[in-house]
């Protein structure tokens, strides 16, 4: 197990000895270091800790329980192995500060238990818990809206700050009576991520359309409840909601309820992919600083894509793109991230996705403020790539551009245009020679700052994971960090 570092101290004087106040936040940074660990031993060492003495015991406890992964069933070998697995190589989610170590789920119910015990007088274990992740051991698994009932009043975690759970094929409006059990039981929660199945119901009407809503008066009268209210409410102080949709047709009249009650509170917010509100929402939330998948009503009598006119959202400071069902062309492509900078004077976070554009953009890029993070998909030129590195890359931490043959004339620019960068994704079509791949990574180490490259060919690869620059980052250039939000950090 590797040694934890700890921060070097001033040598002590007889006048300056360290101050027995400070030893329990010492050790707390040891335990930290530990939890980080790539391996069980993290666990099991703060485990063997927490039963060592009085004073290491709570500390203990609280790195142990700041974040859990729970999962509605018992956990089977297969279950871990997967949690393992998924989390240790996709960094979407590792990332959002959701799974900082190989951290195992553990069944609800025993969870659920555990909240509720103290050791050696102690304050209740759930009290530590500020992020919760719930798992199912299948995604076609469902929660019913008595399992969720019972399971959030069955836990004491009264200072929760974030929960997420993994795809469900729960519709949101059968989620919404849980959604008033939790945010009562859980008065400091301000982030909310979850991944739900919605889309057409069964059957269709006598014209043809898509069959009506069967739970729309049910999920109107909830609405006017005094639970109704207080789903109202929690969200209303949420900083984070991320609702994704397994399907690209959700319920309008349900999901736009659901929105209805955001306000100013909110920084980061997720919609599903053909959610066609999304100006609504920028207007009634005022300090969004985070869009993730935002996309737009395609209309087919516009050639080319553009904004509403006189819109202005200088407070959006990191944005994800998406396009809807139609495919764009990389030319239409340039027009759309064009009026989106002009809408979004403030973004230093930016991502095409599955909008293509060429090289033509790099001259709007440019007069632009500079960026922090980029990633663009399409089929644009290393050397005017090259050149809007040298023009506006010294702020740079993030880039992906992947659909190029890179070369070793794009490392000669990332070395001299980008002493910043942190993160770099290569695609799979570059062409590095090894000798010059190696000197860069050197050279990058040496300077340390760079910590992750991704993607490149498999000629590269080894010379990555043998620099130690493998392992994706827990942080998002797009997302708000759970784990500072939490207070965790």
């Amino acid at each position: 197990m590797p040694t934890p570092s700890v921060a070097e101290l001033p040598l002590a004087t007889p006048h300056s000895l360290l101050h027995p106040l400070r030893m329990p936040e010492i050790l707390r940074r040891i335990m930290q270091t530990i939890r980080t660990f790539c391996d069980d031993d993290g666990n099991r060492t703060l485990a063997a800790a927490a039963g060592v003495c009085r004073l290491w015991c709570p500390l203990a406890c609280e790195v142990l329980w700041e974040y859990r992964l729970v999962a509605k069933y018992p956990v089977t070998a297969d279950l871990m192995k997967a949690a393992i697995e998924e989390y240790s190589t996709d960094s979407s989610d590792y990332r959002r500060g959701g799974r900082p170590t190989y951290n195992a789920a553990i069944d609800f119910d025993i969870f659920a238990a555990s909240t509720h015990v103290c050791l050696l007088g102690g304050p209740p274990l759930g009290t530590y818990l500020r992020i919760l992740d719930i798992c199912k051991e299948n995604m076609f698994d469902s929660f019913s809206e008595v399992d969720l009932v019972e399971m959030f009043t069955a836990f004491h975690c009264p200072r929760l700050r974030a929960i997420k759970w993994a795809p469900s094929r729960d519709r949101l409006g059968s989620l919404l009576p849980s959604f008033a059990i939790l945010f009562r039981a859980c008065p400091n929660l301000v982030a909310l991520d979850v991944l739900v199945e919605e889309g057409p119901y069964d059957g269709v009407e006598e014209a043809g359309e898509p069959a009506a809503n069967p739970l729309k008066g049910v999920e109107d009268a909830f609405w006017m409840s005094d639970e109704g209210r207080k789903v109202d409410a929690g969200i209303a102080r949420l900083q984070v909601l991320g609702l994704g949709c397994m399907s690209d047709n959700p319920n309008p009249h349900c999901w736009a309820r659901f929105h209805r009650a955001l306000g100013p509170n909110l920084l980061e917010w997720r919609g599903p992919p053909s959610y066609r509100d999304h100006f609504n929402i920028l207007d009634q939330c005022p300090n969004l600083t985070h869009v993730v998948g935002f996309s737009f009503e395609y209309d087919p009598k516009k050639p080319h894509f553009a904004f509403p006119r006189g819109k202005r959202y200088p407070t959006v400071k990191a944005l994800s793109f998406r396009s809807p069902e139609k495919p764009y062309s990389p030319e239409e492509g340039d027009s759309i991230v064009t009026s989106l900078l002009q809408t979004f004077p403030g973004i230093a976070h930016l991502a095409t996705n599955n909008v293509n554009v060429t090289s033509a953009l790099f001259p709007i890029l440019s007069a632009h403020t500079p960026l922090h993070s980029l990633s663009l998909s399409g089929e644009v030129s290393e050397p005017t790539l090259i050149a809007y590195l040298h023009n506006r890359g010294q702020d740079l931490r993030f880039l992906s551009v992947s659909d190029i043959a890179e070369t070793d004339t794009l490392l000669d620019a990332l070395s001299s245009a980008c002493p910043r960068l942190v993160e770099v994704h290569f695609g799979f079509r570059s062409i590095f020679t090894n000798a010059r791949f190696s000197t860069w990574l050197d050279d990058a180490k040496s300077h340390g700052v760079l910590q992750y490259v991704r993607g490149g060919s498999g000629l590269v690869r080894p010379l990555v994971y043998a620099a130690g620059l493998a392992r994706p980052l827990q942080t998002d250039p797009w997302r708000i960090d759970l784990r500072e939000l939490a207070g965790l950090e």
